[in-house]
């Protein structure tokens, strides 16, 4: 894991997932790539204190510690051309919101919102399968909502049918 990050946990977050874990170059060129970004990223010429985290080698978490100051539009706006910027070096999608991750034996893996009736209805997603919940917002959040149970999630209705 390569992480930046020395923050508090009420920290604003922003998690962009990959479809397929990164190999070793692609995890030099985004560290690279980030730790540019971070050292740089300001709102209205204040510096803010941000950092990043690549996690399980499939999801990048960039954060902005606001107890200094506030990310704003044009700052965030800068983050998410950051990721755009990304996405074009390495020609993968970080930004689909319709792929769902999930962990099935160790194993990370993707699939989109559309077909996951058909994974549950195999018996690959259960209900007590780990789900990575992309929707959190604050650093502590990844403590006790970044995994999750696939029944603890908006799949859960397929559950209950």
């Amino acid at each position: 894991m390569i992480s930046t990050l020395n923050i508090s946990k009420e920290s604003k977050v922003w998690i962009y997932q990959s479809p397929i874990a990164f190999n070793v170059s692609q995890l030099a060129l985004i560290n690279n790539e980030l730790t540019k970004f971070i050292a740089t990223w300001e709102s209205h010429g204040v510096a803010l204190h941000g950092g990043y985290d690549i996690i399980s080698n499939q999801f990048i978490l960039l954060a902005v510690d606001e107890k200094t100051k506030n990310a704003t539009g044009c700052s965030i706006d800068k983050s998410v051309s950051i990721i755009k910027k990304i996405e074009t070096l390495l020609s993968i999608n970080l930004t689909d919101k319709g792929l769902i991750a999930y962990e099935v034996d160790g194993n990370i893996k993707t699939v989109d919102f559309r077909d996951i009736k058909t994974k549950i209805n195999s018996g690959e997603i259960e209900e007590n399968t780990t789900i990575f919940n992309l929707s959190i917002s604050t650093f502590s959040e990844l403590e006790t909502n970044w995994r999750i149970h696939a029944n603890q999630s908006w799949l859960k209705k397929y559950f209950n049918a």
